[in-house]
């Protein structure tokens, strides 16, 4: 199972490339929530790593805003319930406000909405997954 999690993850960074929803984000999102593993801290350097050699921008970008985006998403772990759809669907949302909006994306709004529909969906399927684990 965790080879075609990490096909799937791979195949999205090249889906990010031709799309301009950051596609990315809510699985990152999801991986730090429900594992809170150091792991995911490397995905986001490299999967930013990736999207970056893939769009022709200076290589860091975007992995920097992974690592903070999660970095600040682990904060706010003492504060609120973070493995709650919730949480997933407006962290979610805030953070592809946010990396649409410093990479200078057009329409953010409504991509934002979409990818933290995206985010909530694939909480609810990961959650429902770690549990039968």
């Amino acid at each position: 199972m965790w080879l075609v999690l990490v096909f799937l993850f791979l195949f999205l960074i090249g889906l990010l490339a031709i799309t301009t929803l950051p596609i990315i984000l809510p699985f990152l999102l999801c991986f730090t929530v429900l594992f809170k593993r150091p792991w995911v801290f490397t995905l986001a350097l490299l999967s930013g790593a990736g999207i970056d050699f893939l769009l022709l921008r200076p290589l860091g970008q975007t992995g920097v805003f992974f690592i903070l985006f999660i970095f600040i998403v682990l904060l706010y772990e003492k504060k609120f319930e973070i493995q709650t759809m919730h949480f997933a669907f407006f962290s979610g949302f805030l953070g592809s406000l946010g990396y649409l909006f410093v990479f200078g994306y057009n329409h953010i709004l409504e991509q934002a909405l979409i990818c933290a529909l995206l985010g909530a969906l694939i909480f609810k399927l990961f959650y429902k997954y770690k549990l039968k684990d």
